[in-house]
């Protein structure tokens, strides 16, 4: 039977069909399409909303998938050649420094590189750094941050 330990574990952006099996027969039950979270983000303790035990949501620092990073030269997206081949190199290795997936999600399977502390979030002007992520990830970072602004916004 699986579980919802190996539902949980799917990597990101991946259709998954959800199959029980009761005896010798198979029963499809449900089928699940991941499409802003990442299935291991809820394993490792969000909630339905994406927000960690402790308040933080799990994309607001690298990731426990994080290798290597590349020191960011602002919070701009104006990435040179040179930083996005490294990024690649890295993901390649690493993967989504979020989700561990190895799928970027993008047409060629490049990653994107994530600003962390990240870019809307960080007030103090704190040093950032590059990690690579998948776009489920930074999909799921974006509506994130965007929510948190708009709450703090509102206090």
């Amino acid at each position: 039977m699986q579980t919802v330990d190996q539902m949980l574990t799917r990597p990101c952006g991946a259709s998954t069909v959800v199959v029980f099996f009761a005896g010798s027969s198979i029963r499809l039950l449900q089928a699940v399409m991941e499409t802003v979270a990442c299935g291991r983000l809820a394993k490792e303790g969000a909630d339905v909303a994406g927000i960690a035990a402790n308040g933080v949501h799990p994309t607001f620092k690298p990731g426990p998938h994080a290798g290597e990073s590349i020191p960011a030269r602002g919070p701009g997206r104006d990435f040179n050649a040179a930083e996005r081949a490294e990024g690649k190199r890295i993901f390649n290795e690493t993967g989504c420094h979020t989700c561990g997936t190895k799928n970027a999600g993008t047409k060629y399977n490049r990653p994107l590189l994530d600003h962390q502390p990240v870019s809307s979030l960080n007030i103090e002007d704190a040093p950032q750094r590059l990690y690579p992520q998948s776009v489920n990830c930074s999909q799921n970072q974006g509506l994130a941050a965007a929510r948190k602004l708009r709450e703090e916004g509102t206090k």
